[in-house]
């Protein structure tokens, strides 16, 4: 839902019923595989003032290119030491990142992920509908978006796991997809309910509307977002969970939002991003999108994105993580495994785990349980280093 970032993988998946299972069952071993492909054609950049010297577009309208105007930041949480990378405790380092806290430490050599075994399921359910969003909190639960396919639009309840498998609902009625956290540790959610992206108090579950608009018009419904250290927030916006209702914005599009609640277009060319994830040093943008394409794009200092390339391509990438080496996992809907690829794009491996893979989230108390939700479940997988909680 990402180093020092705050909690992105706005797990985030398409919520779209087909090809769901009702109890996520079919559990495998893992395989090497994925392909990877680097290059791909750049976009311009642009600022929230006026067009970059890449040709980018300003924060009054859509571009075909990046933005930017932020930093990056990808899944730290609030409790923990410093993220990866070669940032410093506060400020910005020389690579433009700046220092969140989170699970990961600074100067610390990680191996190459592990991926042989078979991941655990520890809770189904059934029913016709998706889990979505997983998010380790500190005060050490899960959260997860579930949401159904029996009503327009699709209904969602937040629910919270406690490990092994005691799970209760959190906040009924949420209409909520991907999930993430916030540098003071409050809950972000894609919430297509209401068509934008709602603050969630992770104690008392108060729900608010931060921003629901884009020059006036409504977003579709928002999918998945990664958060940075300052609070910059990047999110998808496909249809998926649009419903009857009629696209306002006439896009699917790549968004950010500064933590003053300034909205700009990243990217109006995606069809149906989905999966968003910012790397350790908060560099690098990853965006999956419904043609099976992984794209990143460069993070400047001050979080605008700019330069999209290709960076790998599966069948229908959702949900993404990373963990504090920088490996992207990326969840293949499709083929119900997750594929890891190191920073440079090329193939580590695979996780085969069940039909309808959705998302990934790194937690446990030393945040080296990989959290997998597929179908209407929710499976474990013993991970050899740690990542970020979304």
């Amino acid at each position: 839902m990402v180093a020092v970032l705050v909690a992105i993988a706005c797990g985030s998946s398409s919520g779209a019923p087909s090809g769901s299972d009702g109890g996520g069952a079919g559990e495998a071993t893992s395989s090497t595989g994925g392909a990877s492909g680097e290059a791909g054609a750049s976009l311009g950049g642009e600022t929230s003032g006026g067009a970059s010297s890449g040709g980018g577009e300003t924060s009054a309208g859509a571009s075909s290119g990046g933005e930017t105007d932020g930093g990056t930041g990808a899944g730290g949480e609030p409790s923990g030491g410093a993220s990866a990378g070669s940032q410093t405790s506060g400020g910005v380092d020389s690579s433009g990142g700046s220092k969140q806290a989170g699970p990961c430490e600074a100067g610390t050599s990680y191996p190459e992920p592990a991926l042989d075994g078979s991941p655990t399921r520890v809770y189904s359910a059934t029913g016709n509908g998706l889990f979505e969003g997983v998010l380790w909190l500190g005060r050490g639960v899960l959260f997860f978006s579930d949401i159904g396919f029996n009503a327009d639009p699709n209904p969602s309840t937040l629910r919270e796991l406690t490990p092994p498998d005691t799970v209760q609902a959190f906040l009924p009625d949420s209409g909520t997809n991907g999930l993430a956290l916030d540098p003071n540790g409050e809950v972000l959610a894609c919430a297509h309910d209401v068509q934008g992206i709602v603050r969630i108090d992770p104690v008392t579950a108060d729900k608010t509307v931060w921003v629901d608009q884009y020059q006036g018009n409504s977003f579709n419904s928002p999918n998945d977002l990664t958060v940075r250290s300052d609070g910059t927030v990047y999110f998808s916006d496909p249809d998926y969970q649009l419903g009857s209702r009629q696209s306002e914005t006439g896009i699917t599009g790549l968004y950010r939002v500064t933590p003053a609640g300034e909205v700009s277009v990243i990217d109006d060319t995606l069809p149906n991003p989905n999966g968003v994830a910012l790397s350790p040093d908060q560099t690098v943008l990853y965006v999956g999108d419904e043609d099976g394409n992984v794209w990143r794009y460069s993070v400047a200092a001050d979080g605008t994105v700019s330069n999209r390339q290709s960076f790998a391509t599966i069948d229908f990438p959702d949900g993404v993580g990373v963990d504090c080496a920088g490996n992207l996992y990326v969840a293949d809907h499709q083929q119900g495994a997750v594929r890891v690829f190191a920073p440079d794009g090329s193939a580590l491996g695979s996780i085969n785990v069940a039909p309808s893979v959705t998302n990934i989230a790194f937690g446990g108390s030393d945040h080296q349980t990989l959290y997998i939700s597929a179908g209407m479940a929710i499976y474990t997988f013993n991970m050899n280093l740690p990542g970020y909680p979304y």
